[in-house]
């Protein structure tokens, strides 16, 4: 798949994240959507998922149609054929620095839900800003940044031109114009909070 190159990428002083006139720069921490791809081989452990992480990190807003994840064979020798996928974003805004306890929550409750010691479910989580997707992962790889052991974060998406865009590395999935769309709803939803919130 051949990815758009972001049109203004690394422009910080245009988006709001440095403030301008100080003496050091100071980067100011946003609130911003959890996002969570949710992923199983049936319907109904997907949807005890989403049940389980709405107690969790309370009720969703945004919900996505589940699609056929067929874009890569990695998780089926655990997890079997046939996975599905849906994005849940939730309506309460976190701020970025809580990805790294939410990675753990979702891996804790991946193990809770496994059965005979494999998963039967996979929680992706993300923090959506209105600059970015940055998902996390417990693999490190060259394009991923560590932040605490066994975690690491993932630019995956970045919002240029009106929409998000793919970057070389970004999964399969979320490069779909389906994904990238439906997360540029959500984006229209955080906007709004974030200035009702005076964020």
């Amino acid at each position: 798949m051949t990815c758009q190159i972001p049109c203004g990428l690394g422009k910080l002083k245009d988006s709001g994240l440095v403030k301008k006139g100080a003496a050091m720069a100071q980067v100011t921490m946003k609130k911003g959507k959890l996002v969570m791809g949710v992923m199983a081989a049936k319907l109904s452990v997907m949807a005890g998922a989403v049940d389980l992480l709405c107690r969790r990190f309370g009720p969703v807003d945004f919900l996505s149609e589940p699609y056929t994840f067929d874009q890569t064979k990695y998780y089926e020798p655990e997890m079997g054929p046939g996975l599905k996928k849906r994005l849940v974003c939730f309506r309460d805004l976190v701020f970025p620095d809580r990805l790294v306890s939410i990675k753990r929550i979702t891996g804790s409750l991946e193990k809770d839900l496994a059965e005979k010691g494999r998963r039967i479910v996979n929680l992706d989580p993300g923090f959506l800003s209105p600059d970015s997707l940055v998902l996390t992962s417990v693999k490190d790889a060259p394009h991923r940044i560590f932040v605490q052991p066994g975690i690491h974060a993932e630019l995956t998406l970045v919002f240029e031109c009106g929409e998000y865009v793919c970057l070389p590395w970004t999964y399969p999935d979320y490069a779909l114009p389906k994904t990238r769309g439906f997360l540029g709803r959500v984006r229209k939803r955080l906007l709004w909070q974030l200035k009702e919130q005076n964020f």
